[in-house]
């Protein structure tokens, strides 16, 4: 089998809760592991090697796909899933970026793959490392740097930017969009459209836990200020790019 569909992101957006609901899906065969992560880590494995995830013995008319939100931000996946899969489906959940960014932080801190302290450290100190972590990437592609996978909260959240890349190789009707918090408040009508996307039916699953759900400190007002003056034109460029229900 290959790919019908992928779930491309956002990382901390509710991707782990809407895999676990396709698992549930009669018509759709599954990898057992969500993140495969060919397109932005293992991509010199092969494409063999990559199908070879998915499951073989399966009714011919059963759909499959799989879900990493790293494809989202990593800035050579567009072009390599375009290479190999153009007409492949794209579903993209968008959460608040101060709330992914804050979520993110708090997962990555602990996993121990932050050594700062704090959120506002973390964030000062990402735009020091990030830019010349993505110019080595684009220039040496089987480069895989740690920093730029995990330690990139705020630029995660620069959906604007990430878009002008995929949308080079791939039409906006290759997308579907959710919004994170409408996803969450209104689970049956989304998922509907998650269902419809690919062309199965609205069978919905018996389990409706969230996944990957976390508790940690609230965020100090004045950084949230502050992050809503950063995130306030990308916002509004993506708002223009992919409709009004963007906005936060």
């Amino acid at each position: 089998m290959h790919p019908q569909f992928l779930i491309i992101g956002a990382q901390k957006s509710g991707t782990s809760s809407l895999f676990y609901y396709l698992l549930q899906h009669p018509e759709l065969a599954l990898p057992e592991k969500k993140e495969i992560h060919f397109f932005d880590v293992t991509y010199q494995n092969g494409i063999a090697w990559y199908e070879n995830h998915f499951p073989h013995k399966v009714k011919a008319d059963k759909l499959t796909g799989e879900a990493t939100p790293y494809y989202l931000f990593h800035p050579l996946v567009p072009q390599r899933i375009a290479i190999h899969y153009p007409q492949i489906k794209l579903i993209v959940l968008l959460r608040n970026p101060i709330d992914r960014a804050y979520s993110h932080f708090w997962m990555i801190k602990n996993r121990n793959q932050e050594n700062l302290s704090t959120f506002e450290e973390a964030t000062e100190a990402e735009a020091r490392h990030l830019e010349q972590e993505t110019a080595k990437i684009m220039s040496q592609p089987d480069y895989r740097c740690k920093v730029h996978q995990h330690n990139s909260y705020l630029s995660k959240g620069k959906y604007d930017e990430q878009f002008l890349n995929w949308f080079q190789y791939f039409p906006i009707s290759s997308f579907l969009f959710i919004k994170s918090e409408r996803f969450f408040a209104n689970l049956q009508s989304e998922l509907k459209r998650v269902y419809s996307f690919p062309g199965i039916s609205h069978q919905m699953p018996n389990d409706y836990e969230v996944q990957q759900k976390s508790n940690y400190p609230p965020m100090q007002i004045e950084t949230r200020k502050r992050l809503e003056r950063y995130f306030h034109n990308h916002n509004q460029k993506l708002k223009s790019n992919i409709g009004d229900e963007f906005t936060w």
